[in-house]
């Protein structure tokens, strides 16, 4: 009887261990690991403020790290997207594991570098000039905490492309189109910011973009922010019609949009930024279609033909969307409620504006003001006449596996790293009469706990899932 409860003790235990690994989160050990940069200090990359960063004054500068047995992700927010680096992780011995530059990864201001089990330690080496690392955590292995960004890369194609003037003009003036096409309609939603609004707005950008369940990383175009009083001095401002369409034309031949929706043709308020961004679109979507306009963007993408553009509260063709509606694709909230939230992640806007139901400025209502596909009927969808592609094509993943390499990236050992004995990462333990005292519990949370793990991933992995369109046969303009 004895060895039978033994076998039964022994058999709950490893369900136990294996729940707890399942359910185990990564922790932020940032505090425990090791830094040393080559020039100036690291304490401004690992402090909370995103406002203060590491810029050395050349090339080829580097932070390096040393972290614990058990480290599994290190996140870099950057200045402003980098333009040339190489992540190099090594193991106890300073023997080279793997090596990985701008070229293997997407480039966004916000990254995430996933750990070999056997690396101890790691370098970044800015290989480009201007370049500034704002802030770095590093984390253990395990499941990252929810509000741990980890982005996967801008859409190669997408079927929305929502473009923003300023990061927190999605929220305002758009409404629940994200949260609903996003995750509702489970379509590919690629958002685009005209304005560098600062590295600090660009922070709840993405802040905001992940509270509402955005996983893909926006792309920020980066004209400058002003408001001015002439129309004529703002188009100048970002470069005038030549640049300005060019740049709507290369995102568009980029991420290949079945549909684009942006601002109202008089600006919402009256922003000439806003008004630029609504009126040059449609110039931009034709010239897009012509492969021997802006040469260069097509020879990288291709022509594109996008099929219709919605522009917030345009009269032609109107869609009047209602974002009071409960799904349960959004945990039971309603698109307005996902939109609210994501617009508080906006700190610095609070005192400004809101995003409110209805209103002089309605973020529900949009018009159709031109399509290749012809007018709507239903006046209920975005996508009312775009036919969806009958084949699926899988996305990118977010962080790329590292290329392996037999050289260092960066010569290491010139200034070796501290060869402290690295922290070790915290244990649990128990003793065996705890175990047996909560052996049926503890198998039930195991067995919960995986279950609930596995249904999260796989909705996770339905989420990334999109499924591509393909153009109609027969394009006209209305």
């Amino acid at each position: 009887m004895l060895k039978k409860w033994k076998w039964l003790a022994a058999i709950l235990l490893l369900l136990t261990l294996s729940g707890s690994a399942a359910l185990a989160q990564a922790q932020d050990i940032t505090g425990d690991c090791q830094f040393w940069v080559s020039e100036g200090s690291y304490s401004k990359i690992t402090d909370t403020s995103i406002k203060t960063g590491w810029t050395p004054s050349g090339i080829n500068a580097e932070v390096r790290f040393g972290f614990p047995a058990g480290t599994g992700y290190l996140a870099v927010e950057w200045g402003d997207d980098p333009t040339g680096f190489v992540f190099s992780q090594y193991d106890e011995n300073l023997n080279p594991i793997s090596a990985t530059s701008e070229k293997e990864s997407f480039v966004g201001i916000s990254q995430m570098f996933v750990l070999e089990p056997n690396a101890r330690y790691a370098s970044l080496t800015l290989t480009q000039p201007n370049q500034s690392v704002q802030k770095v955590r590093i984390y253990s292995e395990g499941e990252l905490p929810s509000d741990v960004k980890n982005w996967l890369p801008p859409y190669e194609k997408c079927d929305l492309m929502v473009v923003s003037t300023h990061q927190d003009d999605e929220w305002i003036f758009f409404g629940g189109i994200i949260p609903y096409y996003d995750r509702v309609q489970e379509k590919r939603v690629q958002v685009v910011y005209m304005a560098n609004c600062g590295r600090t707005r660009k922070g709840e950008a993405l802040n905001g973009l992940w509270a509402s369940g955005c996983l893909h990383h926006p792309e920020f175009i980066d004209l400058v922010d002003k408001r001015l009083s002439s129309i004529e001095d703002s188009l100048a401002l970002w470069g005038g019609a030549e640049v300005l369409t060019g740049e709507l034309v290369e995102r568009i031949r980029r991420f290949r949009p079945e549909v684009i929706l942006t601002h109202d043709w008089d600006g919402e308020y009256g922003h000439n930024q806003h008004k630029l961004t609504a009126r040059f679109m449609e110039q931009a979507i034709v010239a897009a279609a012509d492969p021997n306009m802006y040469p260069e963007s097509s020879a990288k993408y291709g022509a594109w033909q996008v099929k219709k553009l919605y522009l917030h509260l345009a009269t032609e063709s109107p869609v009047d969307f209602d974002w009071n509606v409960k799904y349960d694709q959004l945990d039971g909230q309603t698109p307005l409620e996902v939109a609210k939230l994501a617009y508080s992640k906006h700190e610095s806007q609070q005192k400004y504006y809101q995003v409110e139901d209805g209103g002089k400025y309605d973020n529900s209502l949009f018009g159709l003001t031109y399509s290749v596909v012809g007018d709507d009927v239903l006046h209920n969808d975005l996508f009312e006449n775009v036919v969806p592609e009958p084949t699926a094509t899988p996305e990118p993943t977010a962080t790329p596996e590292p290329v392996s390499t037999q050289e260092p990236a960066a010569e290491i050992q010139e200034t070796p790293i501290p060869t402290a004995e690295p922290v070790a990462a915290n244990e649990k333990g128990g003793g065996a009469g705890k175990v047996i005292g909560l052996l049926a519990g503890a198998a039930a949370l195991a067995t919960g706990g995986v279950l609930a793990l596995r249904i999260r991933e796989k909705r996770r992995r339905k989420r990334r899932r999109r499924r591509r369109r393909v153009q109609p046969g027969a394009q006209r303009r209305r």
